[in-house]
């Protein structure tokens, strides 16, 4: 076989183009997951996990839902678009998920790490294994009534 000298460059510029259009592959896997299970700013199961976050200190305040709670601590991933990263948040508390929550932008990617646990007028405890069965869930315990202050 008899490679001229003039095709030596194109084949190290055609090897160098394979090698970095292949280099990409953590973040392509990460905005592959579906879209209905990727907790994005406004949307039904963002306002619904608001609303169990409110604090009901106020009597006026009948959006909030009284009679579910999480229990933490439970993780999720986010990718930042503009910086092709991926960090892992833990949330700790209330006061975690909704500052989160409220700090939502159109454009982020969330996955909750799923299973977590809700606890329904602090006795029966739910395993909820994805976004859908979460909004479900919190729909079919929407309308509880119960004394609890969120703490």
């Amino acid at each position: 076989m008899d490679i001229k000298t003039g095709s030596i460059p194109f084949l190290f510029v055609l090897f160098m183009a394979v090698v970095m259009i292949s280099c990409r592959s953590e973040s392509d896997e990460f905005t592959q997951v579906e879209d209905n299970q990727s907790l994005r700013a406004n949307s039904k199961a963002a306002n619904l996990i608001s609303r169990v976050l409110m604090n009901d200190k106020n009597d006026d305040d009948d959006d909030d839902i009284e009679c579910i709670n999480f229990q933490y601590p439970f993780s999720a991933s986010a990718f930042d678009i503009e910086r092709e990263l991926i960090t892992t948040i833990t949330f700790e508390n209330d006061n975690d998920l909704n500052q989160f929550i409220e700090g939502l932008k159109e454009e982020d990617i969330v996955a909750i790490r799923f299973p977590i646990l809700l606890i329904i007028a602090e006795k029966t405890e739910i395993e909820v294994d994805d976004l859908d069965d979460l909004v479900e869930t919190i729909e079919d315990y929407i309308d509880i009534d119960c004394d609890d202050d969120d703490d």
